[in-house]
């Protein structure tokens, strides 16, 4: 998965929502799956402000990570983002079924998590995991219970890229999973382009049908856990 422009943009406010919410120490943050830092450092600067030059470590791997985003001509190198992330005061945990990268926490989000993960984390950033889970719901509902109450999803999820991985998920998927389990939902939309064309945000209706959508688009949901109940499977809007 990947941290790009658009995501590093929406992080940039959860973090400071977080900070207002829990001044004086560290926001806990957990990726699923080690988040690639596919940005420049102009472009992160834009995003976050001036940052110092030791935020910027760039990884001993980077060209191997480029070559497998394709990026090998766009960007530099790649940064280490714990590194990035604790000048922001953001504790960054990576979760993931292997170690891809190095210093993953190991579990299988097609299993239930283990106990002590939960309700652990101010944000929580899916920047392109859970649709490689086989058992999608119970990777949504691993993904709602890492959150402590006020804490902040990202999710980007494809909404028609044909065999990226399992599944492709329509946006009434997290407007009734979220919506009806203790989230408040603030921005759903549509999401397409790439690194190298742009990306920009179209919108979607909850759960109204639509066509036409850009080929290759993603799903795009921001939501915060305002509640702490368990969760339940949804029933469909149009059939309650």
């Amino acid at each position: 998965m990947a941290l790009s422009p658009v995501v590093l943009k929406l992080a940039r406010s959860a973090i400071g929502f977080a900070r207002k919410k829990h001044p004086g120490r560290p926001i806990r943050a957990l990726s699923l799956g080690f988040p690639d830092v596919l940005a420049t450092r102009e472009q992160i600067t834009d995003i976050f402000g001036a940052l110092p030059d030791d935020a910027f470590v760039a990884r001993a791997d980077s060209d191997r990570i480029l070559h497998w985003h394709r990026a090998t001509d766009l960007l530099p190198c790649v940064y280490e983002p714990d590194v990035l992330l604790r000048h922001l005061s953001v504790d960054l945990d990576c979760l993931d079924m292997r170690a891809w990268r190095g210093g993953e926490i190991i579990a299988d989000l097609n299993e239930p998590l283990p106990a002590q993960l939960k309700e652990s984390y101010e944000l929580v950033i899916d920047a392109g995991t859970i649709e490689h889970c086989f058992n999608a719901p119970q990777a949504l509902k691993n993904v709602a219970e890492l959150l402590a109450i006020d804490g902040v999803l990202i999710q980007c999820s494809p909404l028609n890229a044909y065999n990226h991985g399992y599944w492709n998920f329509n946006p009434n998927v997290f407007a009734d999973f979220y919506g009806g389990n203790g989230f408040k939902i603030h921005l759903l939309q549509g999401l397409t382009g790439d690194l190298r064309a742009g990306h920009r945000l179209f919108d979607v209706p909850a759960d109204a049908r639509f066509e036409n959508a850009p080929a290759d688009s993603n799903l795009v949901c921001v939501c915060q856990r305002t509640e702490i109940r368990s969760i339940r499977w949804p029933t469909q809007q149009k059939y309650r």
